[in-house]
């Protein structure tokens, strides 16, 4: 009875841990990947843009608790295959992995190609791949209960160290700078919408979480998570321009990693923005890990099965990541394609989810 107890905890985690793990997956996205496109897209407007998408957030976070309470505590797979058939339960489960895999695959290439550029240069891509690639794997491989403990002990300096960089900082910012908005009319503002929107979409990644948690993940938590992804967008994007002013902060391709790079203590203790090596590595792992754990977790597989379907995609990971595509040409593949994608995938597939539900209570 013990050991059984000890599993069923093992295969669980509780809702604040939920919170933990999204605070370092999702955020690497709204932190990282999302302020430079919204920058060049709405320019001051961008920060505005995030509250608007803010307004509409709360709104479908009811939406996806919902669908959370509606569906039980039962597995993606299962619960649509009891309700549906297995054909409809394998095809979206397919469909689904394959956008998790796309998922990975940004914030592979994306965390490599700023390693090399950064402080790496010299050392091939197939050596940090696989290195990045394996880390991830065996976080995947353990339980979820291990992975997020794992992401409770590195959060912890992550959020130390965000709060030091943006009150050192204070000191380089004019909040004046954010001012006037709507210079060019509603129109950038709106467009910015699609990229905050297509990172804080990432917050339905819990409908394919929702039986790995125990008890059942509360609507006051789901808000709270809404809550913090946005400020971990608006936070970066509004010190950006603060700091830079909007025609500069528009230029720059990593402009939170920027900031690091003003940050001086005293008069002695500069260069210490490799700190922000920490924050991006540890983001980085823990979406990677995630990913591939919901990879693996989507379909009913014996350990065995899962642990070679992760060790399938790991390889199919590093493999990807050393098609030559330009920072460039990846940076317009990110902002033409994947945030508009990623923003249709989870609305899509939330009204999808919630249309089954609404069928077979009909």
């Amino acid at each position: 009875m013990k050991r059984d107890w000890l599993k069923m905890n093992d295969d669980k985690i509780a809702p604040k841990q939920v919170l933990i793990i999204f605070m370092l997956s999702t955020g690497l996205v709204n932190h990282v990947m999302a302020i430079p496109i919204l920058l060049e897209v709405s320019g001051r407007d961008a920060w505005v843009s995030v509250l608007v998408t803010a307004s509409l957030y709360t709104g479908w976070i009811v939406f996806l608790y919902w669908i959370v309470k509606n569906m039980k505590g039962k597995p993606f797979f299962e619960w649509i295959r009891e309700r549906f058939g297995l054909l409809l339960a394998s095809l979206l489960s397919l469909v689904v992995a394959m956008f998790l895999f796309l998922m990975m695959f940004i914030t592979f290439k994306d965390t490599l190609t700023w390693t090399i550029t950064s402080y790496f240069p010299q050392t091939p891509i197939l050596i940090l791949a696989l290195l990045f690639a394996t880390i991830a794997y065996f976080c995947a491989s353990s339980n979820i209960q291990s992975l997020a403990i794992s992401a409770a002990v590195i959060l912890f300096f992550v959020v130390i160290l965000g709060f030091f960089v943006m009150t050192t900082n204070f000191m380089y910012k004019d909040y004046t700078r954010l001012f006037p908005i709507f210079e060019k009319g509603f129109s950038p503002a709106l467009h910015g919408i699609i990229y905050s929107g297509g990172g804080l979409a990432e917050i339905a990644l819990v409908i394919l979480l929702q039986h790995r948690i125990y008890p059942t993940i509360p609507l006051k938590n789901m808000w709270l998570l809404g809550f913090i992804l946005v400020g971990l967008t608006l936070g970066p994007l509004m010190g950006s321009i603060t700091i830079f002013g909007v025609s500069e902060a528009s230029h720059q391709r990593y402009p939170a990693y920027e900031q690091w790079r003003l940050l001086q203590i005293g008069k002695y203790i500069s260069h210490v923005d490799f700190f922000s090596i920490y924050q991006w590595l540890s983001g980085t792992l823990i979406r990677l890990s995630i990913l591939l754990y919901l990879s693996a977790d989507l379909f009913p597989l014996p350990t065995p099965h899962r642990k070679w379907l992760l060790r399938i995609l790991s390889l199919l990971l590093v493999g990807a990541s050393l098609f030559r595509i330009g920072d460039a040409e990846l940076y317009a593949f990110i902002k033409h394609v994947y945030f508009p994608a990623s923003l249709c995938f989870f609305v899509g597939l939330s009204l999808f989810i919630g249309m089954l539900i609404l069928v077979k209570r009909g």
